[in-house]
């Protein structure tokens, strides 16, 4: 009998070690609550979108009614309100996000400093184990146009006949 009590208890250990090692760091949770409130506040916007544009749609069927007019000018201001605090959830998530990439390179730079160089293994100024191809450098295909060029002759005075264009012999 305090051979199986003794078990439950190392067993119960053993299982509580390993959820609290899977749990994350701090800032995973920061940025899981900041991107929690964040969707918590993209749904609150986009209900009070909804509500909005219902009203907007009563406001054409029947558009004189006091109360609707009321009503959508008071969600108008719950729109604005809402986009504000929805900008700011969206900065505090951005900001948490950065916080714990920068906690990243920093746990990273710690745990590399043993670590040899990038250039280590290998040296640029190691000669390369495969031959180079035998390639031939591209040159331009002569021209082929049988455009003229323009010649450097200047125009004719303003008035004055052109000159008579040159002609080509083949």
């Amino acid at each position: 009998m305090i051979n199986m009590q003794r078990f439950m208890v190392l067993w119960f250990g053993a299982l509580s070690a390993l959820l609290v090692g899977c749990v994350g760091s701090y800032q995973n949770q920061v940025v899981d609550d900041r991107l929690q409130d964040y969707e918590r506040c993209s749904q609150e916007y986009h209900d009070a979108e909804k509500t909005y544009l219902n009203l907007l749609f009563n406001l054409e069927r029947v558009p004189g009614d006091s109360f609707l007019l009321q009503e959508k000018k008071m969600q108008m201001q719950e729109l604005v309100n809402l986009r504000s605090v929805l900008l700011q959830s969206r900065g505090e998530l951005d900001d948490a996000i950065q916080q714990w990439e920068l906690q990243i390179r920093a746990e990273r730079g710690v745990q590399l400093k043993g670590a040899p160089e990038p250039g280590y293994y290998f040296r640029p100024q190691d000669p390369p184990t495969v031959p180079a191809p035998n390639k031939t450098p591209l040159t331009p295909p002569p021209p082929t146009s049988s455009v003229p060029e323009p010649s450097a002759t200047p125009s004719p005075a303003p008035g004055t006949s052109p000159p008579p264009p040159a002609v080509q012999t083949p």
